[in-house]
């Protein structure tokens, strides 16, 4: 294959096209991002920046291993959160209403003044996790 081009630039970025295209259409690659993608802060997590202050509203993380993850200030309305691992995670003042938490391990994460009207947390695991009110909740499987 011959390029020709009007400067280097342009060859480059033409010839790094091809190389992505070939290993996308090969099955060599996996890329699966969110809105945004460019300026998360944090990790990615089954597609979704993992991050304070990030918008993770109606965000599918079932079984989604978030441990120590720090997410202060996340919306996660409506979050499907069932059986992940949330151990040690910050969540200072995230929205969790309504969010799907049965059955996630919350052991020792830090609720602290999170908001979780209509949480779902049947089967969590709470033990030693900061409840909203600011005690340690001692108890697992029981709601904050």
């Amino acid at each position: 294959m011959r390029l020709f081009s009007v400067n280097s630039s342009l060859s480059i970025l033409v010839v790094s096209a091809l190389v992505a295209l070939s290993l996308i259409s090969s099955g060599a690659i996996l890329i699966q991002t969110q809105a945004g993608a460019d300026t998360c802060s944090g990790s990615f997590v089954h597609g979704y920046c993992i991050a304070p202050y990030a918008n993770l509203n109606h965000a599918n993380l079932h079984d989604a291993n978030l441990g120590g993850a720090d997410m202060e200030y996340a919306n996660l309305h409506r979050a499907n959160l069932t059986e992940a691992d949330l151990r040690d995670a910050s969540l200072i003042s995230a929205d969790l209403h309504n969010v799907e938490l049965y059955k996630a391990d919350l052991s020792d994460a830090d609720l602290s003044r999170a908001f979780m009207r209509g949480a779902n947390l049947s089967g969590a695991d709470l033990s030693g996790a900061i409840c909203p009110n600011g005690k340690e909740h001692g108890t697992a499987g029981s709601n904050c």
